[in-house]
């Protein structure tokens, strides 16, 4: 009994155990991160999204609708709801604008009672927000008519957000603002708690200054704050740049220091003595995010990356930036400018995606240094790109200037780069190029591709002509050069090389690739040629070289000069063959030479033919044989005597 009584109480033990178990794995399934509770509730968030979003759609719908059938129903530019003549019973926002542009309706944002929901060409953000919390910038006393000067008020109202957290909004209007001294900030937000400056399209109008630096706006130590719907336009045009002795390149727009989460959301900057936005976090992590926004008509630079963590650009234009409108600008003068503090490795990640650079007097985008953590462009058109260490793809690159041009020790991909000043060279380092079309000018003298230790796969270069003078065999000279040095190796396939000048210069291997009415010649070092396919062509070569055919098909080009040859399942067509063209110890194995125009008795007689190749002469001397001297006709070759018998 007692034993049983044991038994039957283990038994017991061990099921209130399982029983324990089983409802600790129940309790996480309906708790946990990712339990059912945690799933039904984001659902829930996720379908009270889509019906703010139907409504909103509801009201433009309705606004679109009236705008294609009765002829200017809304002005071009910025209209707030209030003055929209339309109105829908219970889906109407308390406060809100519409963005008008070449009669289509690209931006909008309303509040509502419990949520605000903002749209900037397709890109919509929707959060949950109290109407009765909006804090009015006009309950400062903020007047915003252009003509009064609304500093004070608005540096009021900026105190009250710092200590109060929360969105301060300028109603629609022009607010006039003044500074009065040295590296004065009109908006000084400092604060651990979250804010949001909304604009509303208004316009802060920076009235002429003599100070070499100020502020529109400083973050300086924020935990959250996001900036958006904005201009803000600084005195570049009207500036007392004599009065104080100094370069006044350091008037910004934005300036984000040591901001844990900074973001400007449509924001249009410009006509700043100094950058758009300047970014410096320091040592302290953060993210900045730059998105929608127009940077323009900047003396110094549209963005300036100094030492910071992560930076985002996206759907950004930036342009005329630099000298401009007769204005002198102040050096770098670049688009972005990717400069962190000497000696210190403080930029750990950019990424840039839809981002416009255009127009800048310098370069549309810098970065020489070849230890920020990392860079990463997409979707994007720049001018004037010269960067280390950065992936691109899915992009286009000019270069309008005869600048320096550096894309090294990257991936680029699916990238157009075209060069439009003669004699430019785009230099390639450590990096990889897949799927790309680089171009030269359309004219003699053209651009030039210099790839050291580069691989480079299914890409077009075309019109890369270098500067014609090919006799000097100087890579100088070239248009497309492949070179291998310091223990690299370069391996390139599936290009296609147009109008070209090309000259491999290092231990060099070409697959899969067509070659058409260029110049291609092969320096002193060996060279293999895989499946390539060349038209119309002149060749030369280096008498040292060592060059490999491997499966090529050579057709109506001329010989590569007198390199030693190794030709393995090639087919090669050449107008002539005279003596010296293959010199001793080259070799045809498997391969077929067809000599369109004539030939001499020795020229092919130091050729090692071997595995039934093939001697096909279009024009030739019946009393002349081919006299090879390394191989027997009939079983290591074959002649064929195709064409017109002819005196030699």
């Amino acid at each position: 009994m007692r034993k049983n009584k044991g038994i039957t109480l283990i038994a017991l033990i061990i099921t209130i155990i399982v029983l324990l178990i089983l409802a600790r794995v129940t309790i996480a399934t309906l708790t946990g991160e990712n339990g059912i509770l945690e799933k039904v509730n984001q659902a829930k968030k996720e379908n009270e999204k889509a019906k703010r979003r139907e409504m909103a759609e509801l009201y433009i719908s309705e606004i679109n609708i009236e705008m294609a059938t009765t002829n200017n129903f809304l002005p071009e530019g910025v209209t707030e709801i209030e003055n929209i003549p339309i109105k829908i019973d219970g889906t109407q926002p308390n406060i809100g604008w519409v963005y008008i542009e070449n009669n289509v309706l690209t931006k909008y944002e309303f509040y509502y009672d419990d949520f605000y929901i903002l749209n900037v060409n397709g890109d919509t953000k929707i959060e949950d927000f109290l109407f009765s919390d909006l804090i009015n910038v006009k309950n400062f006393g903020a007047i915003g008519d252009g003509i009064t000067d609304d500093t004070l008020a608005i540096k009021e109202a900026t105190n009250y957000i710092n200590e109060n957290g929360g969105i301060l909004y300028f109603p629609l209007g022009t607010y006039y603002v003044n500074v009065s001294n040295n590296e004065e900030s009109i908006m000084h937000i400092e604060s651990d708690k979250k804010i949001i400056i909304d604009f509303f399209c208004s316009t802060i109008l920076l009235k002429e200054n003599q100070y070499s630096s100020y502020n529109i706006i400083n973050a300086n130590n924020c935990s959250s704050v996001e900036l958006r719907n904005g201009f803000l336009v600084g005195d570049r045009k009207n500036h007392d740049y004599t009065t104080t002795s100094s370069t006044h390149e350091f008037g910004y727009g934005i300036f984000f220091n040591q901001t844990l989460s900074g973001e400007a959301f449509n924001m249009d900057i410009s006509d700043m003595t100094g950058d758009a936005i300047i970014n410096k976090n320091g040592e302290s992590t953060g993210t900045i995010t730059i998105n929608q926004s127009d940077l323009h008509h900047c003396r110094r630079q549209g963005i300036s990356i100094l030492d910071s963590d992560i930076v985002i650009i996206k759907n950004t234009n930036i342009h005329h930036i630099g000298t401009f409108d007769n204005i002198k600008g102040t050096a770098p003068m670049t688009g972005i400018d990717i400069e962190p503090a000497s000696g210190t490795n403080t930029v750990n990640s950019i990424l840039i995606d839809g981002v416009t650079i255009k127009d800048t007097t310098s370069f549309g985008i810098i970065n020489v240094r070849d230890d920020i953590g990392s860079i990463e462009i997409s979707n994007s058109d720049i001018d004037d790109a010269n960067l280390t260490n950065t992936n691109i793809k899915d992009s286009n690159l000019k270069y309008n200037k005869t600048s320096g041009i550096i894309l090294d020790g990257g991936k680029i991909e699916n990238t157009n780069i075209k060069l439009i000043i003669p004699k430019q060279t785009l230099k390639l380092d450590k990096s990889i190029i897949n799927n790309c079309i680089i171009e030269g000018p359309e004219n003699d003298i053209a651009g030039r591709v210099l790839a050291s230790n580069t691989q480079v796969n299914n890409t077009k270069f075309k019109n890369l002509l270098g500067t014609g003078n090919y006799n000097s065999h100087s890579i100088s000279d070239f248009g497309v050069v492949f070179r291998n040095e310091f223990n690299y190796k370069l391996g390139s396939s599936d290009n296609r090389y147009e109008n070209c000048a090309i000259i491999y210069a290092g231990e060099v291997e070409d697959k899969n690739s067509y070659v058409e009415n260029s110049y291609i010649y092969i320096d002193a070092v060996p060279t293999i040629l895989e499946n390539i396919e060349i038209n119309n062509c002149e060749t030369s070569s280096n008498t040292v070289a060592d060059l490999t055919l491997n499966g090529c098909t050579i057709n109506n080009s001329r010989t590569f000069g007198n390199c030693k040859k190794h030709l393995l399942n090639t087919y090669f067509s050449i107008e002539e063959l005279t003596n010296g063209r293959f010199p001793v110890g080259s070799s045809c194995n498997n391969t077929t030479i067809h000599v369109i125009e004539n030939m001499t008795k020795n020229a092919l007689n130091l050729i090692q033919f071997s595995n039934s190749s093939k001697i096909i002469l279009d024009k030739y001397n019946s009393s002349v044989k081919i006299n090879n001297q390394y191989s027997s006709e009939g079983s290591d070759y074959i002649v064929e005597y195709n064409g017109s018998d002819v005196l030699n």
